[in-house]
């Protein structure tokens, strides 16, 4: 009973912190924009391959640009503005060119490829101090961020842009991106901030009649009161924003409030007056995250209203949405409301289902939080390192002008002397201060060198720390994503436990009356002889001998569902390990054991192991932790590598002063062109949301760590096998 509260309880532990994440990453509040249509007039495109000159073929490709920034038909065309402005050398024309790619991968929704071209604009616009279109670069940058799930970098991106709209005074983009930072600030949970920035927007939209900011600025403060639980001050403020959409054609506007103020109505416990504002959103938008949020309202809605069928449908709809574009964070509001309504229906199966698909997203989640923020702290970085370099070449570059300008004076002066008849003085004097100029700039160039030295060192220290904690985060997301198994795991021993107990309870029921009648027998008695027979007679109606010899069969169940449990415990706590940072004994055939028991809900009834393990093999002086980490990654890998049924090989061997480890699957194989790749960090041939590349790139890490080594064997088609061998120490 202890194992199942603990189970219970990690369940609610899970559940409770994965709603918080949920919270800080809620998307609902940011303004989506118009699409544009895409074209589809091939007479433009015939037009433009006809065109000689290529200066006006790059003019019009803007011109379709303008019409169709939807349309991948496009992409070609780009690149060729881009090759034409490197043959060129036009600084403007590059920057232009790469704004041009950023901007149509972004309107295609692939935006880190969008990232990489609007930093490569950035950074040449920088130098041609073209302030107007670098504020537009940091919105859109803070879009892209925004649909990446990374509030982190959609609030520095918008903070830039501020900067840069308000020295030119354009009130309309100052109280945009101000809005843009609250919300910001919103999603990371700093609801103080976020009100700040929020109030700042709508005092200037108030004030300069800016109608659709105020709309946008009212319905985003009324999700503010609605994080802080105010939730009749929330729908106040969604009715304001409501007010200012009279009168006005934002369609998209009207529908986003709506969708907030069916949400305000839910929470109010007010289904009916939800359900009416969510079928306006569902009736009026196209498919997107919009309509995916009133589907989930919606199912939210009829599932207080006990109608389950309606409630399961949209649901459904939502989740289909959902996996088509792969958001971890909408996938979980999915799977709570999934579990809600089975809670409901008493579904107690289909609810554990869930509850573990739960567990499983949240490791992602991790995973993905983690990985954002340190891909940030490397963005930043190099754009912190970036602007050192370009004002060290500026300063550079005037200090160059300022020397060929004196070398100009110098060579003036120096005609000047000569016809006087003082050339040798004036050589002497100019060569001397030259040397004196060389010193100098020696000095400086040593000092600098001593300045990059220090930066150098602090920066190894930050990738170190950096390293730390990605093997930190592998680590939680792996145990995130094995805790759903566990969790299917051990309810099997469990209910061995359970059922064992409740069939005990029958069978003392059953003997319980012949007991308590033998109890009361007395030696004396004067019709003893009559009292056994009704004994025997009453053991035949309570099938006494039948449940006595089956109580030893059920202690066994039990026994065995308690060795089952204590053996799952056992693998998890010398996986998790003790915390310790020294080496120490270990058993390895102990830790492959552990990551197998760990690994069986992947594997069992489909992939057979076979272990072929040494005898004699001595102790190994590591640090189990890290080593068990390691045999955990590369089984998973070979567990995942076969399709359907398969083998795995296990074998342990000590050559010489090593001990060896083989790990050896039947899967697909590996093409012997990446096989050089597989160690690299974020290298990975798994399906997006599958896998970051890092396992392998940390188990790499671990094995050397250990001063051993690993190798690779494989075939497509015919399998992988990876040799670790770690080398004996004292």
């Amino acid at each position: 009973m202890k194992k199942a509260l603990f189970l219970f309880l990690l369940l609610q532990l899970v559940t409770g912190l994965s709603v918080l994440f949920a919270q800080a990453t809620n998307f609902e509040g940011y303004e989506i924009p118009e699409q544009k249509e895409i074209i589809n007039d091939t007479t433009l495109f015939n037009r433009l391959n006809s065109l000689e000159n290529d200066f006006a073929k790059f003019k019009m490709i803007d011109e379709l640009l303008e019409k169709a920034y939807y349309s991948k038909k496009l992409l070609n065309y780009v690149y060729f503005q881009l090759d034409f402005a490197k043959s060129r050398e036009s600084q403007p024309l590059m920057a232009h060119s790469y704004y041009n790619l950023a901007r149509l991968y972004y309107n295609t929704e692939e935006y880190d490829t969008s990232i990489t071209y609007y930093r490569k604009a950035e950074f040449i616009y920088k130098s041609l101090k073209n302030d107007s279109i670098l504020s537009n670069i940091y919105y859109e940058l803070s879009r892209a961020y925004f649909f990446l799930e990374q509030n982190e970098m959609l609030v520095y991106e918008l903070k830039k842009a501020v900067v840069y709209v308000t020295e030119v005074s354009d009130i309309r983009k100052t109280a945009k991106y101000l809005r843009g930072i609250g919300e910001g600030y919103f999603h990371l949970g700093q609801y103080d901030s976020a009100l700040n920035y929020l109030n700042r927007s709508l005092k200037i939209s108030l004030k300069n009649n800016l109608a659709k900011n105020t709309v946008f600025t009212y319905s985003m403060l009324g999700l503010y009161y609605h994080r802080i639980g105010e939730y009749e001050k929330a729908v106040e403020k969604q009715y304001l924003a409501f007010k200012y959409l009279r009168g006005r054609n934002f369609p998209r506007a009207r529908l986003i409030v709506s969708m907030r103020i069916a949400e305000e109505y839910f929470s109010l416990n007010q289904p009916d007056s939800s359900l009416k504002y969510c079928n306006q959103v569902l009736d009026n938008s196209k498919p997107g995250r919009l309509k995916n949020t009133a589907y989930i309202i919606a199912a939210k809605a009829y599932n207080f209203k006990n109608d389950f069928p309606r409630a399961l449908a949209y649901i459904d709809s939502a989740n289909n949405y959902t996996k088509k574009i792969k958001s971890i964070n909408l996938q979980d509001k999915v799977y709570k409301v999934y579990a809600d309504i089975y809670t409901k229906k008493n579904d107690i199966e289909k609810v554990l289902h869930y509850k573990n698909l739960e567990i499983a997203n949240f490791g992602l989640m991790i995973k993905k939080n983690n990985m954002s923020r340190l891909m940030n702290i490397n963005i930043l970085s190099t754009i912190d390192k970036f602007e050192e370099t370009n004002n060290l070449l500026q300063e550079q570059k005037r200090e160059n002008e300022i020397m060929l300008e004196n070398s100009k004076k110098l060579n003036i002066l120096f005609g000047i002397i000569s016809l006087l008849g003082l050339t040798v003085v004036v050589v002497i004097l100019f060569f001397l201060k030259r040397i004196k100029a060389k010193q100098q700039i020696i000095k400086e160039q040593n000092s600098k060198l001593y300045n990059k030295n220090i930066e150098l060192e602090e920066t190894l220290n930050k990738l170190n720390k950096m390293q730390s904690q990605l093997l930190q985060s592998e680590k939680m997301a792996s145990l995130g994503m094995l805790s759903a198994g566990i969790a299917h795991e051990i309810n099997n021993p469990i209910n061995f436990v359970y059922a064992g107990i409740n069939s005990l309870l029958r069978d003392f029921e059953d003997i319980k009356p012949v007991i308590s009648k033998i109890g009361s027998l007395k030696h004396n008695d004067e019709n003893l002889q009559e009292e056994i027979k009704s004994i025997e007679k009453l053991k035949k109606e309570n099938y006494f001998d039948e449940a006595l010899d089956a109580i030893p069969e059920i202690l066994e169940d039990i026994k065995l569902g308690a060795d089952r449990t204590a053996e799952i415990v056992k693998g998890l706590r010398v996986f998790s390990g003790s915390g310790k940072n020294e080496s120490e004994p270990m058993d390895i055939h102990e830790g492959l054991n552990t990551s197998l028991i760990l690994l069986k809900n992947k594997y069992k009834k489909r992939i057979k192991i076979i272990k072929n393990y040494g005898n004699n093999i001595p102790l190994l002086n590591c640090f189990p932790v890290k080593i068990n980490q390691a045999f955990l990654n590369i089984i998973s890998n070979a567990i995942d590598a076969i399709e359907g049924e398969g083998k795995i090989w296990i074998t342990t061997r000590k050559e010489k002063n090593n001990i060896v480890v083989s790990i050896k699957d039947s899967g697909k194989g590996i093409d012997k062109k990446i096989i050089n790749k597989l160690f690299d960090p974020f290298f990975t041939t798994k399906d997006v949301g599958k896998g970051t590349g890092l396992g392998l790139a940390i188990t790499y890490g671990i094995i050397q760590e250990h001063n051993g080594s690993v190798k690779v064997v494989s075939e497509p088609g015919k399998g992988t096998e990876f040799i670790i061998t770690l080398p004996l120490t004292d």
